[in-house]
């Protein structure tokens, strides 16, 4: 409570969309690690930014919360469901 309101709305939001995408990413790349035995190409890495930058176009220019909560809902989901597939193939025979 002592440093509520020490951050901006848009900063706030915005922020914590990419956060929400790098989870998701790091979460993906664990996945491959404990399970595969490879690590997840490192331009995965940039699309929080990519995120980061259409969230930022659709609060500053258009101000379109239910397009820019799509935006955020479409990566997450992406590595989630990528994540998902990791465990249901077949691993290598010698994991």
């Amino acid at each position: 409570m002592i440093f509520r309101g020490a951050i901006s709305a848009d900063v706030s939001i915005i922020t914590v969309g990419a956060s929400f995408m790098l989870t998701s990413i790091h979460r993906l790349d664990g996945t491959l690690r404990l399970v595969r035995g490879e690590s997840l190409h490192r331009i995965h890495y940039l699309s929080p930014i990519l995120v980061a930058a259409i969230m930022a176009d659709f609060y500053f220019i258009t101000n379109d919360v239910a397009t820019r909560t799509l935006v955020l809902s479409i990566g997450v989901t992406a590595y989630a469901w990528r994540t998902a597939w990791v465990f249901h193939r077949p691993s290598n025979p010698g994991n």
